[in-house]
Formats: C-alpha cells, sequence, structure tokens
C-alpha cells in the first residue's frame, strides 16, 4: 500500500518560505500568482495490515510546537528538534517537554 502524505501550516501562520517563493517566481515573471504555501510531501510504502489511525494520527502531530522557538520534527531518522535555525538530536521517545529540549539546547 502507498500512502502519500501531504503536510502544510495551517492558514494563519506566517509562512516565510513560501513568500519567497513567490517573490522569485514573480520575479520569472509569473505576476499573476496570489500566494504560494510551501509544505512537505511523503510517498510512504508499507503493508497496509500495518497501517492504523494511531500511525495516521502520529505522523499528523509533527511538527509539534514545544513554545514559540522549538518545534519537535520527524525527519528520515526519526525525531529531531529544531531551535534557532539548528537541528538538534532528542530522544525517541516522543515525548518531549519544554525542560527537556531547553536541557538539550544547553548542553551543545
Amino acid at each position: 500500500m502507498k500512502v502519500s502524505v501531504i503536510i502544510t501550516l495551517k492558514k494563519d501562520v506566517l509562512d516565510p518560505q513560501g513568500k519567497v517563493i513567490q517573490q522569485t517566481l514573480d520575479g520569472m515573471g509569473f505576476d499573476n500568482i496570489n500566494e504560494v504555501r510551501q509544505g512537505k510531501y511523503f510517498e510512504i510504502n508499507m503493508n497496509e495490515k500495518d497501517f492504523t489511525l494511531k500511525d495516521a494520527i502520529k505522523f499528523l502531530k509533527y511538527p509539534k510546537k514545544i513554545n514559540e522557538e522549538i518545534t519537535i520534527h520527524i525527519g528520515p531518522y526519526g525525531y529531531y528538534m529544531k531551535y534557532n535555525g539548528k537541528n538538534y538530536k532528542v530522544n525517541q521517545s516522543g515525548k518531549y517537554t519544554e525542560d527537556y529540549c531547553l536541557s538539550i539546547i544547553q548542553d551543545k
């Protein structure tokens, strides 16, 4: 079974990368574009008997906002934290508190 997952920001969340893409397209002569929203696209091949609703919900929870500056993401190697434009390795439990995240940042 092939699962296609498209993840985009909520409409009320600013999308600076989308804005840069829109400006670039405008500079290329595509001046009729009203808005660009950037997202992520995944194709996942798996045994359909193993994929559950719980698995689908897990994908949709990320990126997870810990506070205004810290987010948890799922990448090709598992969970990681993003802070101030940098990526940080975190444990793979899927459970993260603000205190835990701040301790990772302070240790670096």
